[in-house]
């Protein structure tokens, strides 16, 4: 029927921890498994939540940098900083995330994550045309 967007899946519970949602461009919602490096090439916005527990999990060795939307960053427990490299009109930051705060990362801007804590860690981003590079521990941006 002309006008009618295509349907969402029947309701259905599913982890928020291990999944993470597909919000796709012509309206519909999708869970899907947990895989970031898949979402880049989809379509819509990639909702997140994660139950991080070390540096490790929230890849604190990249350099990230989304290009097709700023990111949202909410700490629902604990507490996340975020680097973010200087570029042609901001200066080098560093920005602390307490829970029930909110962030938004710039688009086109490189940054990168630290947890001190366990923490729960809400994300929204375009993920198409997300970029990374490898940490250079001899190099600081900015």
């Amino acid at each position: 029927m002309p006008g009618v967007r295509p349907s969402s899946p029947s309701p259905a519970p599913f982890a928020l921890y291990s999944s993470m949602t597909q919000l796709h461009d012509d309206g519909t919602v999708r869970p899907t498994a947990r895989d970031f490096a898949a979402a880049v090439g989809l379509d819509g916005w990639t909702f997140a939540v994660a139950h991080i527990r070390d540096n490790a999990e929230i890849h604190s060795d990249l350099w990230e940098l989304h290009s097709a939307s700023d990111e949202l960053l909410a700490a629902l427990t604990g507490a996340v900083t975020v680097h973010l490299s200087a570029d042609d009109t901001s200066a080098a930051e560093t920005v602390r995330i307490q829970a029930g705060e909110l962030f938004v990362i710039p688009a086109g801007r490189w940054h990168r994550l630290e947890i001190g804590m366990p923490t729960d860690l809400l994300s929204l981003t375009r993920a198409a045309g997300t970029r990374t590079e490898q940490v250079d521990p001899q190099e600081t941006r900015g």
